[in-house]
């Protein structure tokens, strides 16, 4: 408080000050223009720092922080300003270059270098105790590899471990689908990602003026036998249950995805952008991206 400076903090620290706590800490500054234009400064920064940032946004900023900077110029002194306070000018140009700030940021680099400070056993050879500490770490996790029941040293074992199937994690609710509209697209986009189906896609191909899962029910027949994928067609011929498990979270094949409105919520973990390939109207089989807004959980009576 007596030089009237922060010093001693990493760039996280100083991110979540700039972007949070600076635009709370003005609010008692008299100037109401000042205020303003603080805050119009953290808000640039909070905008860039986003995961998704729309390029016609991302033009607006680059006017939005040169219009920022010269309000700026208006009410510090010019020895505030040096090289720092200029490189707003380039970060929505960088942005553009180099994607969004989570790719390029210090923060990682950072945590590392806090990792390596805890290597440091001898303060007169710092460099050696590092080198010797990273070393002994690299030849334990080496020798790991070669250990049948391996496991890294100083990380936890995943979650995912061993388990491919599926599993949801939160927000979990029922629901009956009285119309069906809704299941129907569900069951259908489940029927066009089994490798299982594929050759009666093709048939139903011949007869594509007819809706493939009707076509799938009408042809069950043909499933008829004992062996599991026999019977797995069969069920799926069948359809699914119209009661209907929703979830916000779901675990599968090693992941975790969320709902946007889930991401939405979740400063820490986000995972709700997904890519599918599916038939299109005229047959062709298109890639599809978007973000799942509904997690749901068929039942076709057992575990396929």
């Amino acid at each position: 408080m007596k030089d009237l400076t922060i010093t001693g903090y990493n760039s996280h620290d100083y991110h979540v000050m700039i972007t949070i706590f600076l635009a709370i800490a003005i609010r008692a500054i008299k100037p109401v223009f000042v205020k303003m234009v603080i805050t119009r400064m953290c808000y640039f920064f909070n905008t860039i720092s986003k995961k998704v940032i729309d390029c016609v946004e991302l033009a607006r900023l680059q006017l939005f922080v040169a219009e920022t900077q010269a309000q700026l110029e208006m009410c510090f002194p010019p020895s505030f300003f040096d090289i720092m306070e200029h490189l707003m000018i380039h970060m929505a140009n960088q942005i553009t270059e180099l994607g969004p700030m989570y790719f390029h940021q210090m923060w990682t680099y950072e945590r590392f270098m806090s990792t390596l400070n805890g290597y440091m056993r001898n303060s007169a050879f710092l460099e050696g105790s590092m080198m010797e500490s990273y070393h002994t770490e690299e030849s334990i996790d080496c020798c790991i590899d070669y250990i049948k029941d391996r496991r890294a040293v100083g990380l936890p074992v995943s979650r995912h471990e061993g388990r491919l199937s599926g599993r949801g994690t939160i927000g979990k609710k029922r629901f009956v689908d009285s119309d069906n509209k809704q299941l129907e697209k569900a069951h259908s986009s489940v029927l066009q990602q089994l490798t299982l189906v594929e050759p009666y896609i093709q048939q139903h191909l011949n007869e594509i003026e007819r809706r493939f899962s009707s076509w799938f029910r009408d042809h069950e027949h043909q499933f008829q036998g004992d062996s599991t994928n026999e019977v797995t067609l069969t069920r799926l011929a069948s359809g699914p249950s119209s009661n209907v498990t929703s979830w916000q979270a779901y675990e599968i094949n090693g992941y975790t995805f969320y709902t946007i409105e889930k991401d939405n919520k979740s400063m820490a973990y986000q995972n709700s952008g997904v890519r599918i390939e599916a038939i299109d109207t005229s047959g062709q089989t298109v890639t599809y991206y978007g973000f799942i807004e509904e997690i749901w959980e068929l039942d076709y009576g057992a575990n396929i």
